[in-house]
């Protein structure tokens, strides 16, 4: 299955896609291809000045579809490789095409050091086929749009099999060459209801008509009659236009080359009984089959299992900055996480490091104070790294932070006779004046400081008897006050 993050033109956006609220690496394209397990699949969409745009999708495994296992080893050698499934299987070189290698649930290809291959497995007890026009009948239009959107639809029939619609091929309008355009097919059932839709993204380096092909993968159930297939383009400018042919149909079409599979049997519009709408060349097919699916073979080495369970990450502001905590449900080997941020969640440094528990099969809770968070924006992410220094990222968590002002005295309480650090945050240069005063507001200490953008420290040799003060921080916007206790 391929998953589709969503064209967000003319604006300038990247993605991160993410599995069970971990990053994909490297996945940072808008589609993400061959998802193969089951699993929570997110991709986060982020544009500058722009609040991210989120979407999740859950990916289950349906009863009765094959499920691989891949292999893997170090050096040459024999990998095995499996799939599970109620059927028999087929394993193939290639996605499409060629002859079986075996048939069976294993497969152990010999393999030279160093490599990964990818092989296919296909449901044997599958059978595919075609039905309709293989390629454009005759002369035609294009449908008026909004007119004809939905109007032409073909209806079919199906055989004693339940039977998925593969691919369909369309010719299409397209109006701006480079433009990505989606093109919506429906399957509805005798009576007009929309029994499946979907939605398929299509472009072309050329303007003009182009043929294209509809990677669809709609189920119907054995023996329908007078169940229908339409769609539309993109109606609005620039538009994607779909051909409709007025004449030269021969209904009806049976599919070959296993007769009844499928059938076409007219053009719902009854004024028009040889019209032949949208949809040439059905490829069709009955049984367990998904295309084939892709097993991966690797003398490469194998790859270690995740060595934490991360089932949280998360962040909120505080008055004294950003507050990230998270939750771990096992941990193996876990050496440490780091800590990172960002301003533009592309350029991530390092502000801190927590200690992990090593080995746990239980719930931990972690959390880290980041004291002085960028003005605005931030995002943050966790690398785990675990005892041999391999390492993996978490999701990134983004939080907004308004103060222009911040305060913090060290250490504290402060003892009668010894030194404190006063640290404070600035955003911008500016002119600072620190005050000390007693419970009765009288003036104890004051001193002007020239602050420089970013974290300013001034150290206070304090010759303050025991008791409670106030430290006041003004610039010509602002002032802050906190308490000081000398012991």
């Amino acid at each position: 299955k391929d998953l589709d993050g969503n064209d967000f033109s003319p604006t300038t956006v990247t993605y991160a896609w993410q599995k069970n609220a971990v990053t994909i690496p490297g996945e940072t394209n808008r589609y993400l291809l061959n998802v193969r397990t089951a699993g929570n699949y997110t991709v986060v969409v982020s544009s500058v000045g722009c609040a991210d745009v989120t979407a999740s999708v859950t990916a289950t495994a349906a009863a009765g579809l094959p499920v691989p296992t891949d292999g893997c080893r170090t050096g040459a050698g024999v990998v095995n490789l499996s799939v599970s499934g109620a059927s028999t299987y087929k394993w193939y070189a290639s996605q499409t095409g060629g002859s079986s290698l075996t048939a069976g649930l294993t497969y152990s290809p010999s393999l030279p050091c160093c490599t990964t291959i990818t092989y296919w497995a296909e449901d044997a007890s599958s059978v595919a086929g075609q039905v309709g026009p293989t390629s454009q009948i005759g002369g035609g239009f294009g449908r008026t749009a909004a007119t004809d959107d939905y109007r032409f639809r073909l209806n079919f029939n199906t055989g004693a099999q339940t039977v998925t619609i593969n691919t369909v091929k369309i010719w299409a309008w397209i109006n701006t060459a480079g433009t990505t355009y989606f093109v919506n097919v429906r399957i509805l059932d005798q009576t007009g209801a929309v029994m499946n839709t979907v939605d398929v993204p299509v472009s072309s380096a050329t303007t003009g008509w182009n043929a294209k092909v509809l990677p669809i993968g709609i189920t119907v159930p054995a023996n329908v009659t007078n169940w229908k297939m339409d769609g539309k383009g993109t109606t609005s400018i620039p538009y994607c236009d779909l051909y409709y042919v007025p004449s030269g149909a021969s209904y009806s079409y049976n599919s070959t080359p296993t007769s009844g599979m499928l059938t076409i049997t007219g053009q719902d519009a009854t004024w028009d009984p040889t019209g032949y709408s949208y949809f040439y060349d059905w490829q069709i097919s009955t049984g367990t089959v998904c295309s084939r699916v892709p097993v991966v073979a690797t003398s490469n080495g194998c790859s270690i299992p995740a060595p934490i369970t991360l089932l949280n990450f998360s962040a909120e502001v505080k008055d004294r900055g950003s507050n990230l905590s998270w939750t771990t449900a096992s941990e193996k080997d876990n050496a440490y996480f780091e800590i990172e941020r960002s301003n533009d969640r592309m350029n991530f440094e390092s502000i801190g490091k927590v200690t992990g528990s090593g080995n746990s099969n239980s719930l931990i809770d972690y959390s880290f104070e980041d004291y002085y968070p960028i003005k605005g924006t931030s995002y943050y992410r966790i690398k785990q790294v675990d005892q041999n220094n391999t390492y993996s990222y978490s999701s990134i968590v983004v939080i907004h932070y308004q103060s222009d002002l911040t305060l913090t005295i060290y250490p504290h309480p402060i003892r009668k006779g010894a030194s404190s650090q006063f640290d404070f945050i600035l955003y911008e240069k500016d002119e600072i004046e620190l005050t000390i005063t007693d419970v009765f507001g009288n003036k104890i200490f004051g001193q002007s400081i020239e602050g420089k953008e970013g974290l300013n420290s001034f150290v206070y040799n304090n010759e303050l008897k025991a008791g409670l003060y106030f430290l006041s921080l003004s610039t010509k916007n602002k002032n802050i006050q906190q308490k000081i206790i000398v012991q």
